[in-house]
């Protein structure tokens, strides 16, 4: 994930993805209607409240806990975990971050952006900005994106930190084989149970 790659979205929407004034009018609206949980219902979902709610036992652990057994899930980061390849992914992020290839383009990247009138040190300062929160990007927000971009062609910034990040997950991927194909099979087995209580066996 390297962020901005278009100059003709970062001059429409800014740092967002094209989508996301859509999504956030839509996750408001739901909100909206959402009935809210009630001290009881977060009790028997977490398991922090009565065992027994109108005569029926409350799984230890809650619902939730009752769940991740029922589908296998794990949560503790091992394989069979749904963040376990996402956290082989951060890890890659990171070690291109860190890189010294990286952090010399992203100097450049911070110099050509200085000559514009925007002071950020990378490109994830710039976009996390708090300035650009608003659903729909401000004109601010627009003219730095816009300037983003051009420093980021200017200086090769994506293609650097695009096969940095590429060289990392390779060697994540060798070095952690066994680890993805145990989560493989644990995923193949989650996604069994899943269809088993979907249709109603359990």
């Amino acid at each position: 994930m390297v962020g901005l790659v278009s100059a003709s979205e970062a001059a429409q929407f800014g740092y967002k993805p094209a989508w996301y004034a859509d999504h956030a009018r839509r996750v408001a609206d739901a909100k909206s209607r959402q009935e809210k949980w009630s001290a009881p219902m977060l009790g028997v979902l977490n398991g922090d409240g009565p065992s027994k709610v109108k005569g029926v036992d409350v799984p230890v652990g809650g619902c939730n806990a009752e769940a991740r057994r029922i589908l296998g899930r794990n949560t503790e980061g091992k394989p069979g975990d749904e963040g376990f390849v996402l956290h082989l992914e951060g890890t890659a992020g990171q070690l291109a971050e860190k890189d010294s290839r990286l952090r010399a383009v992203f100097a450049k990247w911070s110099e050509c952006m200085a000559a514009s009138g925007y002071y950020y040190r990378d490109p994830w300062q710039a976009n996390g900005d708090p300035a650009f929160g608003a659903d729909i990007a401000s004109a601010a927000e627009i003219a730095t994106a816009t300037a983003d971009v051009a420093c980021r062609d200017k200086h090769n910034v994506n293609g650097v930190w695009v096969a940095l990040q590429a060289a990392y997950q390779d060697q994540l991927i060798e070095s952690n084989a066994d680890a993805l194909r145990r989560h493989g099979s644990a995923t193949a087995g989650q996604l069994r149970h899943a269809t088993n209580v979907l249709a109603g066996n359990r």
